[in-house]
């Protein structure tokens, strides 16, 4: 690893213990939001970078998701042709701690659909090389990388995310993706990562010749949920079997939760993009359950269902009126 790179390393997780700002019996929450100065994020050094935090004022990105600042491609200016840039958010070290990790982000693109794309790849080894990341399964090991559905927010709808991002997004779009033990990625030698010392995560942008006055690409909101460590013991290799679907999602009054298991005196917590959580269901048995919105706000919630003091599965779910 690069002494450079080992000490930005060193340095976000001193800040990553400082800053947690949510915790509970079953997970652990970090945010950026751009709000404030972090050095979790790291900007491309060189001449050519566009990415810049602060309030954005084009044509398309002229507000961020929440609630002034975001990190944008040039917050003022479209950006220019031949250009390539890129930011990087550190997590750290999540392989010795914890079984289970999810990022979520919010963000926006209006590039052009021909040359113009945004990618998000992955580092592994201090950002000497970099993988996009993609879904991966590898057995036996029972260990996977997987992008969960994207959330449009023009639409109400979900969709499978974009490996590569062109085009425009026609409004903001929720991302996320998660990986459990560890995340099962192939180098182009096929050599199998299986205890990475650390996670980077890169934003990538790329321009080609031809100048289109486009806005670029905006990112905000920035959300690293990690579960506790007590809660990875002890896993049934039943669960990766494990199918559980949310209908109607999304719902304005309430929802069926079913599973093609059976749960036995499971607890379902539900959760806002803050990481705070607003419901908690005990007792839950049997195959479906009917979730009720009562007095919660309209909004995108994370739901965790866990069984025997471990969390089986994790599903978004979103509450519009």
């Amino acid at each position: 690893m690069k002494t450079t790179n080992y000490f930005k390393i060193i340095a976000v997780i001193v800040e990553c213990c400082l800053m947690l700002k949510y915790m509970d019996a079953q997970n652990i929450y970090d945010t950026v939001n751009f709000e404030s100065p972090t050095t979790r994020i790291l900007l491309d050094t060189s001449t050519s970078n566009l990415w810049q935090i602060g309030k954005p004022q084009k044509p398309i990105f002229n507000a961020a998701h929440s609630p002034n600042r975001s990190i944008v491609t040039d917050t003022i200016n479209h950006y220019p042709p031949n250009a390539t840039s890129s930011f990087t958010y550190i997590i750290g070290i999540p392989y010795t701690s914890t079984c289970n990790n999810c990022l979520y982000f919010w963000h926006k693109y209006d590039m052009d659909t021909i040359g113009d794309k945004g990618i998000i790849e992955a580092s592994y080894d201090g950002g000497n090389s970099w993988l996009i990341l993609k879904d991966t399964i590898l057995s036996p090991f029972f260990s996977w990388f997987y992008w969960l559905p994207d959330y449009y927010v023009s639409t109400g709808t979900n969709s499978p995310h974009k490996l590569i991002m062109k085009g425009s997004s026609n409004g903001w779009v929720l991302s996320s993706f998660c990986w459990r033990w560890f995340v099962p990625v192939r180098l182009s030698s096929d050599t199998i990562i299986i205890m990475p010392d650390t996670l980077m995560i890169r934003f990538k942008f790329i321009s080609d010749s031809i100048s289109k006055n486009k806005d670029g690409w905006m990112i905000d909101d920035i959300v690293f949920e990690k579960e506790d460590p007590m809660m990875c013991t002890n896993v049934s290799k039943n669960n990766f079997n494990l199918n559980v679907t949310v209908s109607p999602n999304p719902f304005s009054s309430k929802c069926i939760i079913h599973s093609n298991k059976s749960f036995n005196n499971a607890k379902l917590e539900l959760y806002n993009f803050t990481g705070q959580k607003v419901k908690e269901i005990h007792s839950f048995s049997g195959n479906d359950f009917v979730l009720s919105r009562e007095n919660l706000p309209s909004g995108l919630y994370l739901l965790h269902i866990i069984e025997d003091t471990k969390i089986v599965d994790t599903k978004k779910v979103m509450i519009s009126d």
